[in-house]
């Protein structure tokens, strides 16, 4: 039996992720294919609820539903929990549906390879407050001794549902208002800086 992962989103415009995943089944010998599903609001619950037959993996979610699937899951794991949203779905053998963020820690692995030293001590500028966004407060802003020198979330408009800045209480932060501008960089080798931006 061919099982599937659907990715979840409005627009799908790129068929990047099938064509990586597809060609992952593959090399691994596993009977399964990755489809894209641009969804209207209204029909996400029901293609949720469908990924808990046996014939599914789970799902992917991209932007605009990463929050609200994570409400409709029946486990959500403690960072994504914390984060608020949901990038995929892992269906159990008993047809639960489990979600994750791996936003947070792929960020952070990302931005650490391309500086060639950890996040900790950096400056951060997220611009968005969407899903994305949250996860990548979420790893600037770690419970560790060792946080980012500041995280600041700069939305271009007043976030509907208090998006980023709520979430980075764990850590130091500042939020500019609406519309502002934020740079972020630093000449010092002992304070980079990177800027995360966020469609979702």
């Amino acid at each position: 039996m061919t099982r599937r992962v659907a990715l979840l989103g409005k627009p799908l415009k790129r068929r990047h992720s099938q064509v990586m995943h597809d060609a992952a089944f593959d090399a691994a010998g596993i009977d399964g294919r990755y489809v894209l599903r641009e969804l209207e609001p209204a029909e996400v619950e029901e293609a949720v609820a469908e990924a808990r037959g046996p014939d599914w993996f789970g799902l992917g979610v991209t932007a605009p539903y990463k929050k609200v699937v994570a409400g409709m899951c029946d486990e959500v794991e403690a960072d994504a929990a914390t984060i608020g949203a949901v990038n995929n779905v892992v269906r159990t053998d008993d047809g639960r549906l489990v979600g994750i963020n791996t936003d947070a820690p792929g960020f952070r692995a990302g931005v650490e390879l391309a500086m060639g030293r950890p996040l900790a001590g950096a400056s951060v500028v997220v611009a968005g407050a969407g899903g994305a966004a949250h996860a990548v407060v979420h790893a600037s802003v770690p419970t560790s001794s060792t946080p980012t020198r500041r995280t600041t979330p700069a939305s271009a408009a007043p976030p509907s549902d208090g998006a980023a800045s709520p979430r980075v209480s764990r850590g130091r932060a500042s939020t500019p208002r609406p519309g502002s501008v934020a740079t972020v960089g630093s000449s010092s080798a002992t304070s980079p800086g990177c800027i995360a931006t966020d469609a979702s």
